[in-house]
């Protein structure tokens, strides 16, 4: 068979190939199945902060909670959007046998 030229197929670039494969798998299906999860999390923290408003500051726990919830969201968020743009990107453009996603001086 001959050659083919997967550099518009992202996904299918980074399964080609053993060295690349892990990269599918960590940062595609922690932008797919992961971070899903960031919307419900920051709807259930809204839906209590509006719920209990001014009466969290006599509830530290509760308070606490809902801050872990809300920075673990936007933590997830940002490694989501850090993978998918960093596969995404580098895959079609620089394609090859490894991909590297981020460059040294």
């Amino acid at each position: 068979m001959g050659t083919v030229n997967l550099a518009g197929f992202p996904q299918v670039l980074l399964k080609s190939s053993p060295d690349t494969i892990g990269w599918h798998s960590l940062g595609m299906e922690w932008k797919e199945h992961v971070a899903w999860l960031v919307p419900i999390s920051i709807t259930m923290a809204a839906a209590v902060f509006v719920r209990y408003g001014r009466n969290l500051r006599s509830q530290p726990q509760l308070r606490a909670a809902i801050l872990c919830f809300t920075l673990t969201s936007f933590l997830a968020a940002g490694i989501a959007g850090f993978f998918g743009a960093m596969l995404v990107k580098n895959a079609p453009v620089e394609g090859g046998r490894v991909i590297h996603l981020m460059h040294g001086e």
